[in-house]
C-alpha cells in the first residue's frame, strides 16, 4: 500500500511515460530526414567514429577538444547492432546518431529511475512510482537534452556515465555509515564500491572533461556536507556571528529549503565552512575517492599541456565567475512553467491565488529583502566588469543561439551586461523559491489522520452513528490496551530490563567515582 494517493491522472501518466519516450526515436528521424548530413560539430565527430570504425586507432583530428570516450562507446555500440543486421563496412551519419537516440531513449530514464529511487529511498510504492515517472520524464524531455539526443554529440552519454557515477557514490556512501573518525573514514574506502567509484568517475572523463566537475567537486561537495551533518548538531540561533561561534562548537546552520530564506543560503555556506575546519581531518578522510579523480585528471592535464585534446590554442583553463550568473536565467528559461508557480505564490496575495497553486508558502521565500539585494548585487557588478569572457567561437558562428545573446551583452549595447545583472539576482531567487515549494528528494513522513466513526466502523452507512453495543466494544478493547500498557511500564521487557541493569550499573559507578 501507499502512504500516498494516487488519482486517476497520475496513474494515466504513469502508463503513457514510456510512450513519451519514444518520442526521441520521432525526434531523431525527424532529424534524419530534414539533416542527412553532419550538422555543425558533427563533422568532426562523425569523421572520427568512422576512423574508430576502420580500427585506426592512432588517429586524430587536430581539431577535436573532448576525448574519445563517445567514439568508443559507438564502436561497442555499432559492433553489436552490426551483428544482429549484417555487418557493415562503414557507419553513416544516421548509425552513429542511433547511438544517442537508444541511449536517452532507454539508458538514461533507466538509469535516472535507479537514482532518484535510491535518493527518495520510498520504492515499489504506486503514487511514489508515479511521481518519479514524471520526473524521469521532464528530465529526459529537458530541451538542450531533448534536442541533442537526435545528432551525434557527446552530451547524452557523458550525463548518463555521471549519473552512474552518482548512483554508485550514493550506494557507496550509504553503506558506510557513519564515520567518527579520519581513520574510520579510511577504512571504509577499502571496498570494491569505492574501487567502483573511482573507475566510473575516470570514465566519466574520458567522455567530457568538465564531467570532473560533478564526479569529484560536486560529489565530493555532497559527501563533505553529509559527514559534516552526521558529526554536528543542529544550531538554532539565526544571526552570522552566533552561526559561527556555534558552528566551531559542533553545531550547523542549516534550515530546510521550503524554510530557508534567500539570505539562508549564505549563513548555511558559512556554517558549513566552519564546521568544517572543526572536522577537517575527518572531512577530508571522507573524500579521498574523489580526491583521487581530481588527481589523475589533474596528472592527465600536466602530461597533456591543457585541459582539451584539439584547439589547445582556443582553450585555455581560467576563472569565468559570470558564468555562475548566467545559469540562472537559463534555469527560469526552460524550467518556466515550474518557476512561475513559485513567483506567483511569493508575489501575490494567497486571496488571490487560486487554491489548486497555491503552495502555502512561507515568509522566507517572499521577495528578497533590501539588506540582501544590496549585499550581492554588487558583487555581481564586480564580477562582470571584471571577469567577462567571451569565447572567440561564440562571435565566430551565428548557427549558436548564445551567439545572439552575447552580441547583444557585449557588442551592440556594452552598458546591457549591466543592466541586466538585477535580472540575473532575480531569476537566482526565482529558482530558489522554486525549489522551496515542489517536492524535495527524501520524501516528507506521511500526516497522522484520526479515523473518523465512518471509517472505524465501515459497516455502517456514514449518516448512521455506531450503536451502544459497538460503543462498549470500543470501549473495553480500550481499557485492555490501556490496561496492558501499564503492565508493559511495570514489568519491562527483557530489552528494557538489559537498559535499566545497565543505567543502574552505570550510576553506581558514578556515584564510586
Amino acid at each position: 500500500m501507499s502512504s500516498q494517493a494516487e488519482t486517476g491522472l497520475t496513474l494515466a501518466g504513469r502508463y503513457l511515460v514510456p510512450f513519451f519516450l519514444m518520442s526521441f526515436l520521432l525526434w531523431r528521424k525527424l532529424v534524419n530526414d530534414t539533416v542527412q548530413e553532419p550538422y555543425l560539430d558533427e563533422v568532426f565527430h562523425v569523421a572520427q567514429a568512422q576512423t574508430y570504425w576502420r580500427h585506426d586507432w592512432f588517429s586524430w583530428d587536430p581539431k577535436i577538444t573532448t576525448p574519445p570516450g563517445l567514439y568508443l562507446w559507438s564502436y561497442l555500440d555499432c559492433t553489436g547492432r552490426s551483428l544482429l543486421k549484417g555487418s557493415s563496412e562503414q557507419l553513416s551519419v544516421l548509425d552513429l546518431r542511433a547511438t544517442n537516440s537508444i541511449a536517452a531513449a532507454f539508458l538514461l530514464p533507466w538509469r535516472l529511475q535507479t537514482l532518484l529511487d535510491l535518493l527518495r529511498k520510498e520504492q515499489n510504492t504506486r503514487a511514489a512510482g508515479a511521481w518519479l515517472s514524471h520526473t524521469v520524464l521532464n528530465i529526459c524531455l529537458f530541451p538542450p537534452l531533448f534536442f541533442f539526443s537526435g545528432l551525434y554529440y557527446t552530451d547524452i552519454l557523458a550525463l548518463i556515465v555521471v549519473i552512474q557515477a552518482y548512483i554508485w557514490d550514493t550506494e557507496r556512501s550509504d553503506a558506510n555509515g557513519q564515520k567518527k573518525t579520519a581513520v574510520d573514514a579510511l577504512r571504509g574506502h577499502v571496498s570494491f564500491r569505492a574501487l567502483a567509484f573511482v573507475a566510473i568517475g575516470c570514465i566519466a572523463l574520458v567522455f567530457r572533461q568538465t564531467n570532473i566537475f560533478w564526479v569529484s567537486v560536486f560529489m565530493g561537495g555532497l559527501q563533505a556536507v553529509r559527514t559534516i551533518r552526521q558529526n554536528t548538531k543542529s544550531c538554532g540561533y539565526t544571526g552570522p556571528l552566533e552561526i559561527m561561534a556555534k558552528s566551531f562548537q559542533g553545531e550547523l546552520y542549516d534550515p530546510l529549503v521550503e524554510e530557508a530564506s534567500f539570505a539562508d543560503y549564505f549563513k548555511t555556506g558559512l556554517s558549513l565552512g566552519c564546521a568544517a575546519l572543526c572536522e577537517l581531518p575527518l572531512v577530508v578522510a571522507s573524500i579521498i575517492p574523489h580526491v583521487s579523480i581530481l588527481g589523475a585528471f589533474g596528472a592527465f592535464v600536466l602530461w597533456n599541456g591543457s585541459v582539451v585534446l584539439g584547439h589547445k590554442e582556443f582553450h585555455t583553463a581560467g576563472i569565468h565567475l559570470p558564468q555562475m550568473l548566467y545559469i540562472w536565467p537559463y534555469f527560469v528559461f526552460f524550467s518556466f512553467p515550474l518557476i512561475s508557480i513559485g513567483v506567483l505564490n511569493a508575489v501575490v496575495p494567497r486571496r488571490f491565488i487560486p487554491k489548486y497553486l497555491d503552495y502555502n508558502l512561507s515568509n522566507a521565500h517572499r521577495l528578497p529583502s533590501i539588506l540582501t539585494a544590496l549585499a550581492v548585487i554588487p558583487l555581481m557588478l564586480a564580477a562582470v566588469h571584471f571577469n567577462t569572457i567571451v569565447h572567440p567561437f561564440t562571435l565566430a558562428d551565428n548557427r549558436h543561439y548564445v551567439f545572439y545573446v552575447f552580441r547583444l551583452l557585449t557588442r551592440v549595447y556594452p552598458a546591457v551586461k549591466y543592466a541586466v545583472v538585477p535580472v540575473y539576482f532575480l531569476c537566482a531567487w526565482a529558482v530558489i523559491t522554486a525549489f522551496g515549494i515542489f517536492s524535495p528528494a527524501a520524501p516528507k513522513p506521511p500526516p497522522i489522520q484520526i479515523a473518523t466513526p465512518q471509517e472505524a466502523f465501515p459497516s455502517y452507512p456514514e449518516t448512521q452513528k455506531p450503536g451502544k453495543r459497538q460503543e462498549k466494544e470500543v470501549k473495553k478493547q480500550q481499557k485492555k490496551q490501556a490496561a496492558k500498557a501499564n503492565a508493559n511500564q511495570k514489568s519491562p521487557s527483557p530489552g528494557s530490563r538489559n537498559m535499566l541493569h545497565y543505567a543502574n550499573n552505570s550510576a553506581k559507578t558514578n556515584d564510586l567515582a
